[in-house]
């Protein structure tokens, strides 16, 4: 009888040995994956005019309005959404140096047959005195570059653009010639339309 009781006794101390250690691999498992972000859209968004003649095109960049961070927030959201952690990174480094498992590039593109129309900003067109014409809207290109640690696989999502219209006739020659109620109308529509172009990309990502 005290043989059995001391084999019992034994055994238990093994489960609970093995039950520790178990644990210990679960918790390490259980550790969220790292996403690097890096977005590489330039600091601020374009005003461009076209006009019938090209010598009367004009193309700004929107120096006071700063909206990439926004961009790069989505992506994050997303991802914190699905419970990775995320991280912001200046390169590829983070996959070589362990700080990121995984990491997401933000690239911007060019709109198709729209010269100066890149990664993001606003546009008009006003050709042969008004019979063609495109009203104010807000465009977005881009395309998500997914990499991973200790591979040479690379996942390149088909680019996206997208346009919303502002709600206007017709853009002033300068940004700075809207009010201050036309500004904000403007970066609203343009905020939600880079949204909905990350995310519709995030979500052909499949992570």
């Amino acid at each position: 009888m005290r043989t059995l009781i001391s084999f019992l006794f034994a055994g238990l101390v093994l489960l609970s040995f093995y039950g520790c250690s178990t644990s210990g691999m679960d918790d390490a498992s259980l550790q969220p994956i790292t996403f690097g972000v890096i977005n590489r859209f330039p600091d601020h968004p374009n005003y461009l005019k076209e006009k019938t003649l090209v010598v009367m095109h004009s193309n700004t960049i929107i120096e006071s309005l700063f909206v990439k961070d926004q961009l790069t927030r989505v992506v994050e959201k997303f991802l914190i959404a699905k419970k990775y952690r995320v991280i912001e990174v200046d390169d590829k480094d983070a996959l070589k140096d362990g700080r990121a498992d995984m990491v997401i590039e933000i690239v911007p593109r060019n709109v198709f047959k729209k010269e100066g129309a890149f990664g993001y900003g606003f546009a008009d067109r006003n050709f042969l005195l008004g019979l063609i014409k495109n009203k104010p809207h807000s465009y977005a290109a881009m395309e998500l570059i997914l990499s991973r640690k200790n591979s040479r696989r690379i996942t390149t999502t088909k680019k996206e653009e997208r346009f919303s219209e502002i709600g206007m006739d017709s853009m002033p020659d300068q940004w700075s010639e809207l009010t201050k109620d036309e500004k904000k109308r403007f970066e609203e529509n343009l905020l939600e339309n880079m949204a909905k172009t990350a995310d519709l990309l995030l979500s052909r990502l499949k992570i």
